[in-house]
Formats: structure tokens, C-alpha cells, sequence
């Protein structure tokens, strides 16, 4: 049964993105109005080099089983979800828009998976040795997260050796092309390759 994903952040997202619309299942990037224009109009673009391989694949939304969309936060219509996917870096979350709309996403009790760059405080109140500690201060606002039910918070993280094989891959996951690696949903400085250079793409 296919599923409607919501995922904030429309760099790093559309890695996760192309994953899910591989499966069958729609997804829809939250980004800015400009990049999600271009995403609606060309569909994005995910390359990645495999080992051994010594070219990149490219994937295409628009070849994929799945359906893709993109919208700005203030558009977003909840209803239309099964799940969040969590993809900005933790600082974009403070963006007004941005806020407005995990407080709506809160308030709907949507199960949420992070792909974040660091793990969701609902998310870590989970873990019992940490449920008492004072972790507000490690977030640029806390304030953010306090609406969540940390039941509902789930956050995916590779380990270590797959970080290492993941940046051994090179996997580029800017859609269609490189401006869209400098809007307030891009992944980090060290994971980001642009489609259209071989040199890292930087996002500060």
C-alpha cells in the first residue's frame, strides 16, 4: 500500500525522497517557493556512484513508480500525510515558517523519522539514561521540539562504518541542480556534492 511522506528539506531529503518513490510511495519535498517550482516542473535528480562503478546513475523522479511534489511550509495540507520525514539541519528548524509548521505537525500527532544531522530531542527523551538530562542547550531553540510526543519521534542514523561507506560512495543528493544545495533545507558541508562539479558544495 503506497504511503503520502512528507519531507522537510529538498537537498538532503531527496536523497530519502527517491528511496521512497522507488517503493511506490509519494512523496513531497517541503523547500523554498523557487526550488519547489523547478522540483514540480523538472521532477529532481539523485546521482550516486556506486563501488566499483566508474560512473554515477542517475535517478529521475520522474521515472520512478512513486509520485513527487513540492511545496513551501505554509502550503503544506497535513491531512494529505502518513508520515514526516525530518531532513533539514537542526538550525533550519527555527526558521519561522519552518516552526509555524512542526507545530502544526506536532499538534497532528504525525509519526516523524529523522534524517537530521543531529538526533530530535523527543527523540532522545526516549532513551531512559538521558530522559532526566538538560539537553536543551545543545539546540538552537529548544522550544522547537517541545510540542512532540517523543513516542511519535524515530531517528535513523547510519553507523559509523556506514557513514565512512557512504562518503566513500560520494552519493550526491542535490535535486536537479546546484542552487537548490544553498536553500535552508541543504544537508551538511561534508556530505554534499553538487551534480554539476566534482568539488563539495558549500552550504554556509
Amino acid at each position: 500500500m503506497a504511503r503520502n511522506i512528507l519531507i522537510l528539506g529538498a537537498s538532503y531529503g531527496s536523497l530519502l525522497g527517491t528511496k521512497l518513490l522507488m517503493a511506490g510511495h509519494n512523496v513531497t519535498l517541503v523547500c523554498r517557493a523557487k526550488t519547489a517550482e523547478l522540483i514540480n516542473r523538472e521532477g529532481t535528480e539523485v546521482r550516486i556512484k556506486l563501488r566499483d562503478e566508474a560512473v554515477h546513475r542517475a535517478i529521475f523522479s520522474r521515472d520512478l513508480p512513486g509520485k513527487l511534489d513540492a511545496v513551501t511550509p505554509a502550503n503544506v495540507d497535513l491531512s494529505r500525510y502518513d508520515m514526516v520525514g525530518l531532513a533539514m539541519q537542526e538550525p533550519q528548524y527555527t526558521n519561522h515558517t519552518v516552526r509555524v509548521l512542526m507545530v502544526r505537525i506536532a499538534a497532528a500527532k504525525l509519526p516523524c523519522l529523522s534524517i537530521m544531522n543531529m538526533p530530535p530531542l523527543p527523540y532522545l527523551k526516549r532513551i531512559p539514561s538521558l530522559a532526566d538530562m538538560d539537553l536543551e542547550e545543545a539546540y538552537t531553540n529548544a522550544q522547537v521540539w517541545e510540542r512532540f510526543e517523543p513516542g511519535l519521534v524515530t531517528c535513523a542514523r547510519p553507523t559509523r562504518r556506514h557513514s565512512v561507506r557512504r562518503k566513500r560512495l560520494r552519493t550526491c543528493c542535490t535535486s536537479v541542480c546546484p542552487r537548490i544545495s544553498r536553500h535552508p533545507c541543504s544537508p551538511t558541508r561534508s556530505t554534499t556534492r553538487c551534480c554539476a562539479s566534482s568539488k563539495p558544495t558549500s552550504t554556509r
